[in-house]
């Protein structure tokens, strides 16, 4: 059995990380959303019918998105579903980025929502 040196094992294991990367951008072209992680804080706007959002959304992709669908479900504090709401953001992503925005009108809810739940429905590469 050989043993590699320390600059032989540096150069494979450059490699071998490289040929990872490669694969997940592969998988992340077929499937960009699994590339992208979304976290959000929600409040009320308007007459206390409107849910605004903040969302924060980091990017794995070697390549940049853009038109980010957004859905919003909300509940009652009984935990029955009471709305819906899907917005799209026409901003773009860059590749490998952490993106805020702050201040995304989503649409009218039920006023007695009191929980939220997003999550990306698509977007276009």
């Amino acid at each position: 059995m050989s043993t590699l040196r320390p600059q032989q094992y540096a150069a494979y294991k450059a490699k071998e990380a490289a040929q990872q990367e490669a694969s997940a951008q592969e998988a992340y072209r077929k499937n960009p959303l699994s590339g992208l992680t979304l976290t959000h804080e929600w409040y009320f706007g308007g007459f206390g019918n409107i849910l605004m959002a903040n969302f924060t959304i980091k990017s794995l992709l070697g390549f940049p998105v853009k038109d980010i669908k957004i859905a919003c479900h909300t509940s009652g504090a009984s935990g029955t579903g009471l709305s819906l709401v899907v917005q799209t953001i026409y901003q773009a992503v860059p590749a490998k980025s952490t993106v805020r925005f702050n201040k995304v009108n989503m649409g009218f809810i039920n006023s007695q929502s009191t929980n939220a739940g997003c999550d990306f429905v698509g977007v276009v590469q």
